[in-house]
């Protein structure tokens, strides 16, 4: 295995790999050295998943875990590998080869400990054969693990969620049902992209206020908008209220308002129970379906309500907006982050 300098050109390395050999497996302890010394990158998972079995790319893993925790960094190395592990290596990875890389997390974990509560250090990583278990599906190690953390653990305000990453412990459990109520028993929010697709992986339509509450509780943009931008993938009418309210209530305002005018079908059929309601939020959807109506959607905007039976309630938004579709009301502004003048 070869490693290019930061001054190789792809001409020096086309070279050099001319005059290598190709005929033989390559050297499992050239590659582990050449691993645990060059930089880290997710993309070097590709050729090692392609040159090595499946039991020394772990092998290779657990060697640059050994090498992290001799000389502690800030972030531990080994989780890089990780995340190009879960992209490069474990789709691919056939029957027979999952089971050789379980039986060798297996014996990994029966000498691996969580850190103990409360830490003596914040930065104390926990063992990678956690992670690699939850990625390969071994879902009774790892569900006697999160079953004996204290409720609201991650809920204290503290960094050690940063350090320990329990959500990729957790989206490893398989049922939906085990997944929502850990991470909401012990306070998780979503934290990456990878999570909120798992997340919807696991629950589908059924808890997407969990990606709503992540999204506002991001303090840094960049991160909110990475997660608003995997929530923004889904089509479904659940999701309305959801990005109604990260229109008025949150900065991301604007991939927000972009989901809603580019999904109207769902909107109206997401937004149309909620205008039964109280509240600004009621006002709001009420505010926004008339400007759907004006703009084109009358008639699906009619057909929802009549779906849903809300047409003959009185004295509540629906009354309001079925009174206000007339296309000279100007009522209903273009944004909806503010509410309807004549209301």
């Amino acid at each position: 295995m070869r490693r290019a300098a930061t001054t190789t050109t792809p001409r020096d390395m086309a070279d050099a790999l001319w005059r290598e050999q190709f005929d033989r497996a390559p050297d499992v302890a050239a590659v582990l050295k050449v691993v645990t010394s060059a930089p880290l990158n997710p993309a070097i998972m590709l050729p090692l998943a392609n040159l090595l079995p499946v039991v020394d790319v772990i092998d290779a893993l657990f060697a640059v875990e050994r090498r992290d925790r001799a000389r502690p960094s800030w972030r531990m190395p080994a989780m890089t590998l990780l995340d190009g592990f879960r992209v490069h290596a474990l789709p691919y990875l056939m029957p027979l080869e999952l089971d050789a890389a379980r039986e060798r997390v297996r014996r990994e974990l029966g000498r691996s400990r969580w850190p103990r509560w409360p830490q003596r250090y914040s930065y104390d990583a926990p063992p990678l054969a956690f992670y690699l278990a939850a990625c390969l599906g071994l879902r009774d190690a790892i569900l006697s693990l999160v079953e004996g953390w204290p409720d609201a653990r991650y809920a204290r305000g503290d960094r050690s969620e940063y350090w320990q990453h329990p959500q990729d412990i957790i989206l490893g459990l398989g049922g939906p049902r085990l997944v929502e109520s850990h991470m909401r028993r012990l306070g998780l929010t979503l934290t990456r992209p990878a999570h909120v697709r798992a997340w919807l992986a696991h629950t589908e339509a059924a808890a997407l206020d969990l990606v709503h509450d992540s999204v506002t509780a991001r303090a840094d943009k960049d991160g909110a908008t990475a997660l608003l931008d995997t929530f923004a993938r889904v089509d479904v009418p659940e999701a309305a209220p959801h990005m109604l309210r990260l229109t008025i209530f949150s900065r991301m305002s604007g991939p927000a308002q972009s989901w809603l005018e580019e999904h109207p079908t769902e909107t109206v059929a997401g937004l149309v129970p909620i205008v039964a309601g109280n509240g600004s939020l009621a006002i709001e959807a009420s505010c926004y379906l008339r400007g759907l109506a004006r703009r084109g959607h009358d008639e699906a905007v009619r057909a929802a309500f009549d779906h849903v039976g809300l047409t003959t309630l009185e004295g509540t938004p629906v009354a309001l907006i079925q009174d206000r579709w007339r296309p000279q009301d100007s009522c209903a502004p273009t944004r909806i982050h503010r509410p309807c003048r004549n209301d």
